[in-house]
């Protein structure tokens, strides 16, 4: 097998063919649609075959400083695992994988362990919420008045990052959080001093995350005030908007149904490599 290089024609090409595979494939759908929405550094979309491809491997470089990330799906575990295994496109000494279908964690656990690393997972699984722009319509958005309006500054990464718990990036969560601040769509809450209360982001791979509110300005409706505004950027862009929540996070799902999302009978999860430990 012979891995292609998709052009980006072949990408909105590939975009079709996913759709009809439904809720399946909303989430390599939804990376490749951001990325089409918000071009990265560097971004490769490899496929087994092409036209008639079963399996997809994403290799995105956001910048210089931060390493690969890779994002997979497939129809045939097998032609997934050929991918995995070509060295032309892995650089596995430096590798994140990012939110992958619970059920591909073996395929990439087994190619790691083949070139001597081992793939840790993260210790949430984390359940699909999609949300139908179409609810905005009527949505009102009240701001009250100690607060005001505005965009996370990516001067503040250091203060989303200490409110954001991930052992996936090795000590890079603030160089992550600082491009994502200065490239996409992010909406944030300040109160009347010029300090973030209410803030939520928009991930590389296009999902709404790291939503957060300081404890004192809690039980005030702003969750959902700052998810209703990021959805309405989301909604201004073409975007289909969902999220990733961590499956024991009942909290926070609640809060995403009652402002109008879908939860979905998927799982993810995402992992990032070590090098293997000697086995005794």
């Amino acid at each position: 097998m012979v891995p292609v290089l998709l052009t980006s024609s072949q990408i909105f090409e590939l975009l079709e063919k996913l759709n009809v595979l439904g809720d399946k494939s909303f989430q390599i759908r939804s990376t490749l649609l951001f990325e089409q929405r918000y071009p990265s550094k560097q971004y490769q979309v490899w496929v087994d075959l092409w036209p008639e491809f079963t399996s997809i491997l994403i290799k995105q470089r956001l910048s210089e400083e931060l390493i690969p990330i890779y994002y997979v799906f497939t129809l045939e575990e097998e032609k997934l695992k050929m991918l995995l295994e070509n060295t032309d496109i892995m650089e596995w000494e430096h590798a994140i994988f990012r939110v992958y279908p619970i059920e591909f964690h073996e395929i990439i656990k087994e190619a790691s362990r083949k070139f001597g690393f081992e793939l840790m997972r993260s210790p949430f699984e984390f359940r699909l919420y999609i949300f139908n722009t179409d609810n905005l319509k009527k949505r009102c958005r009240t701001v009250p008045e100690d607060v005001t309006v505005g965009s996370l500054k990516p001067e503040i990464a250091d203060v989303v990052s200490e409110s954001w718990a991930s052992s996936v990036y090795n000590g890079k969560e603030v160089p992550l959080i600082r491009y994502l601040i200065a490239n996409y769509p992010t909406t944030c809450l300040y109160n009347m001093k010029g300090a973030p209360v209410a803030y939520e982001l928009q991930q590389e791979y296009g999902g709404l995350g790291m939503l957060y509110v300081k404890p004192a300005y809690r039980k005030r409706g702003l969750g959902k005030l700052v998810t209703n505004f990021l959805l309405q950027k989301c909604a201004d862009h073409g975007y289909p908007p969902y999220a990733l929540i961590a499956d024991d996070n009942e909290e926070s799902g609640k809060l995403h149904t009652s402002i109008g999302f879908q939860k979905k009978d998927l799982l993810f999860i995402w992992s990032n490599i070590h090098p293997k430990t000697n086995e005794k």
